[in-house]
């Protein structure tokens, strides 16, 4: 690991024990995991993230499975208070719309 990714590691961990609020100035993408039961709720599920803005990543079966996998992407300025609202909202819809969030995942800025 190089000083730059090391720097960047340091920020991330930062980051996540609460003493950094903000990771980035600018947007940055992070997806969102959902699963679903039935491909009706999966689309469903798929045009309420699009109307927040959320660009559809994934809408499919998920392999030797049963369930269906809806992956969004939405542009986040890495912050706290943002983050942690966004994953409130996202545990309300999977409820409202019957399936389950799974989490997310984002790239670390350089």
């Amino acid at each position: 690991m190089n000083s730059s990714q090391k720097k960047s590691v340091g920020l991330v961990k930062a980051f996540f024990r609460g003493e950094v609020k903000r990771l980035t100035q600018t947007p940055w993408p992070v997806r969102f995991f959902f699963y679903c039961d039935e491909e009706a709720k999966a689309y469903r599920l798929s045009n309420a993230l699009q109307k927040l803005g959320h660009k559809i990543v994934s809408c499919k079966p998920v392999e030797d499975s049963d369930r269906w996998l809806v992956l969004s992407e939405e542009m986040l300025i890495f912050d706290n208070e943002v983050l942690v609202e966004r994953l409130d909202l996202y545990e309300v819809l999977a409820f409202e719309y019957e399936v389950e969030f799974d989490g997310w995942e984002s790239l670390m800025p350089e």
